[in-house]
């Protein structure tokens, strides 16, 4: 049996609210896409972003991209559950998406960085944590380098986040 599915395995109710966090690069996705895989009623909650989608992404399915404008009138409205500014671009959890998912009896999963992962336990109390460490700092960085879209000032970025997340 799999370390996802030990985790997994214990949230018993349906319309459970899970977020995974974990440095980037650590296996959140896949940890996600193969939990998803297996049980049916299960999905991850599409997040909304302002950066413009890469070539194999799909709006709605990856992401929901829209503008600066439009990402600052949810906030605005309380719209979402957590957001995040990284550089240029912002990242947040649409609130209204995630309530209708687990009013509908759904198990909705969460990828979000350490910092939203508190801000929405604090809003949804009953939600369960997950945090991935990395294999091993040295597989944390192979597995950054080897995202070619990622430049050397961003991959000394994100290990000095993992380092501060683990911490």
């Amino acid at each position: 049996m799999s370390v996802e599915k030990t985790y997994f395995d214990k949230i018993a109710e349906y319309g459970q609210l899970v977020i995974i966090s974990g440095p980037s690069g650590v296996g959140k996705s896949t940890v996600i896409t193969n939990y998803i895989a297996e049980h049916p009623n299960a999905c991850k909650c599409v997040s909304v972003t302002t950066r413009p989608p890469r070539p194999d992404e799909e709006d709605g399915e990856d992401h929901y991209f829209v503008s600066h404008q439009e990402f600052e009138q949810l906030i605005r409205s309380q719209q979402l559950l957590e957001y995040v500014y990284r550089g240029q671009n912002g990242y947040g959890t649409p609130k209204n998406a995630v309530e209708k998912l687990r009013r509908a009896g759904r198990n909705v999963i969460l990828d979000v960085d350490v910092v939203g992962a508190t801000k929405i336990r604090t809003l949804c109390p009953d939600a369960t944590l997950i945090f991935i460490m990395p294999p091993s700092w040295e597989e944390l960085e192979r597995r950054l380098r080897s995202d070619a879209t990622k430049t050397e000032e961003k991959i000394r970025s994100e290990l000095e986040t993992a380092q501060e997340e683990v911490l």
